[in-house]
């Protein structure tokens, strides 16, 4: 792949409230067995709040797809008020680094802010 190649991963938009556990799924259009590392990062007001990687096992690859989950922890780190958003970033066997363009989706609010199960 060209080094100012630009991935798209399809996701639909994700969806993220506070104190929930989603999972967004991201679709590239190559098979994720020719990468090295995936990152993921969520990112509100230029501060990095929620960085996930393969590197640490948070986030899980089969065929095109790359799956990440944020916990109740990492989605209450997020402000209602402030967009998020959202990056992958790759690098592949061959040593290339790549990142897609920017995904922007809101965190919606809880009333309670206490972790289930807690």
């Amino acid at each position: 792949m060209p080094e100012d190649t630009v991935i798209e991963p399809s996701v639909p938009c994700p969806s993220i409230r506070q104190k929930t556990t989603p999972t967004h799924t991201f679709t590239f259009p190559f098979d994720t067995s020719i990468l090295q590392t995936i990152e993921i990062t969520y990112q509100q007001g230029h501060k990095n709040k929620i960085v996930k990687t393969t590197d640490d096992g948070s986030v899980s690859t089969s065929g095109f797809e790359a799956v990440v989950t944020l916990t109740q922890e990492e989605t209450l780190l997020l402000d209602y008020h402030i967009p998020v958003r959202i990056q992958v970033c790759i690098l592949t066997q061959a040593g290339d680094a790549l990142t897609s363009n920017i995904i922007c989706t809101t965190a919606s609010e809880v009333l309670n802010s206490q972790i289930l199960g807690d």
